[in-house]
């Protein structure tokens, strides 16, 4: 085995405008270790660049989405070792909500510890019927290393995000529901398919404003009313300086007109 599969990796996978990146470390359930968390930041970071891809999807290789940080890499007692993975794992969630183009998690099997928190800062999360999701984190001492603790809350309330956090249950996908962790659920022999349609509709809008949209739910999440309306008021304002919103305002009119006749 070479040094890059024990530490597991992310592949990545192309569905036309969508792209898949994939946890890899199927041995330990596709947890995760610094060098896949380093790893998935360079792959955002390419996919935001790429022209040719609108929308990105996570997913575990296999059956498990990931079943948290990869504990083997850890040295018990190394500060230093806790501190970089922590970063790490920091760098990517930061990136996936500053990056312009959309971000869906899919779960699948175990959502848990860091890879569920990757998933607590996608911006549309999408479950399997079968899925095993949770923060157990607190059964061996630790807490959340990428968000848990503070992303959670905002998901889910601050009551139930603390149940999960110091018990270290694990729920279903329907509990995950009805709790706003998730936003759908589809059956698990489709969701890869129904979550790539999900994908596709997206991919299909104006990539300015599906960017300018994403802005201002994150940008506005710390402001009063009338700064938040601002930045929305300002993003208006500049998309009809688009080339593709003013064609799609003036196909849009030219049906109104055609149906009246």
């Amino acid at each position: 085995m070479n040094v890059q599969e024990d530490n597991g990796r992310i592949l990545r996978l192309d569905n036309g405008r969508a792209r898949w990146l994939i946890f890899s470390n199927q041995k330990r359930m596709n947890s995760i270790s610094g060098e896949m968390a380093d790893e998935l930041y360079r792959e955002l970071e390419i996919a935001e660049e790429d022209k040719n891809i609108r929308i990105i999807l996570l997913r575990g290789d296999g059956t498990n989405y990931s079943s948290g940080a990869d504990l083997s890499k850890f040295e018990v007692g190394n500060v230093e070792m806790a501190k970089k993975f922590r970063n790490s794992m920091n760098k990517v969630v930061l990136k996936m909500n500053s990056i312009k183009k959309p971000v869906i998690a899919v779960l699948h099997g175990y959502a848990m510890g860091g890879g569920l928190e990757i998933a607590e800062s996608a911006d549309i999360r999408i479950s399997g019927s079968g899925a095993k999701i949770g923060q157990p984190e607190i059964k061996i001492g630790i807490n959340a290393g990428a968000g848990g603790n503070v992303v959670l809350p905002k998901l889910i309330g601050r009551g139930k995000a603390l149940y999960m956090m110091l018990t270290g249950e694990i729920i279903g996908a329907d509990t995950a529901l009805k709790w706003g962790l998730i936003d759908m659920i589809f059956n698990d022999d489709i969701l890869f398919e129904k979550s790539l349609e999900i994908a596709e509709k997206i991919s299909g809008m104006p990539e300015e404003t599906v960017s300018i949209c994403k802005k201002n739910v994150y940008s506005s999440e710390n402001l009063g009313i009338n700064d938040a309306l601002k930045l929305e008021s300002d993003g208006f304002v500049e998309l009809f300086k688009s080339e593709e919103t003013m064609e799609r305002i003036s196909r849009f009119l030219k049906r109104n007109e055609n149906s009246k006749n």
